[in-house]
């Protein structure tokens, strides 16, 4: 993967956080992810964004976690930075398509899922793929 767009394994929708880039946090950060402890990992995360402001990653994960407690507003806050950060990251079109549709906001989901899927790769991404081509029929 390219730099700024960390290694993003993928488990179902959600985005599981590998943070090679900031060994401090890796293992730690990983072990609260996968315990379920989301406010473990939110505070993790805005720390290594304090050490790494710049990793658009760093963004995409936090948001996941916001996403996944359901702080829809903060997680679109992370997608938001982690977009300027990086303008050709597809996750971060994936993760806003998902936010935006939970939300009711139809159009700019629609928006997201399509430019997700015009970058998408198809070797790696075939089961998000899937579920942004299952939420386009849906909403259209």
């Amino acid at each position: 993967s390219s730099a700024g767009e960390s290694s993003l394994p993928l488990h179902g929708s959600e985005v599981k956080p590998t943070l090679r880039q900031c060994p401090k946090f890796g293992g730690h950060i990983q072990a609260l992810y996968d315990s379920g402890d989301l406010e473990g990992g939110i505070t993790e995360y805005r720390a290594a964004i304090q050490l790494k402001p710049d990793d658009a990653g760093y963004h995409i994960f936090l948001g996941s976690l916001l996403e996944r407690k359901g702080d829809m507003t903060g997680a679109i806050v992370e997608y938001q930075t982690a977009g300027r950060l990086r303008l050709d990251n597809r996750w971060v079109h994936y993760h806003m398509g998902r936010v935006l549709r939970s939300k009711g906001q139809k159009e700019q989901a629609v928006r997201e899922y399509r430019a997700f899927l015009r970058m998408a790769d198809p070797r790696s991404d075939l089961v998000q793929i899937e579920i942004a081509q299952n939420a386009l029929r849906e909403l259209q």
